[in-house]
């Protein structure tokens, strides 16, 4: 069985501890939560999903400069990265109860 490194961003300690719980569901091993150090508040997170067998975004993406600062200025940073290993065959899985817990 292969296994898989699985990362994700969350904004809170506690969307990433349900995260980790429900992952519980899926073969995983080496899973642990870290805080995001100071200083990577300005840092552009883009959700990626599985798709088939394959990982990719589900449209071109397009990142601008002067754009919608409103909506930047509403966001909340990252501020916890989870990191597990998961076995091949449950990344679909894994990935979908990630983005379920506001994960990235």
């Amino acid at each position: 069985m292969e296994m898989k490194t699985l990362r994700a961003y969350f904004q809170s300690e506690n969307d990433a501890i349900s995260a980790q719980s429900s992952l519980a569901s899926v073969r995983s091993q080496q899973l642990f939560i870290d805080e995001i150090p100071p200083g990577f508040e300005k840092e552009i997170f883009i959700p990626v999903i599985p798709y088939g067998r394959h990982w990719g975004l589900l449209q071109d993406v397009a990142i601008q400069e002067d754009g919608n600062k409103d909506d930047v200025k509403n966001e909340q940073p990252m501020t916890h990265l989870l990191e597990v290993l998961i076995a091949e065959d449950d990344i679909e899985k894994a990935a979908i109860i990630i983005s379920n817990h506001n994960g990235y």
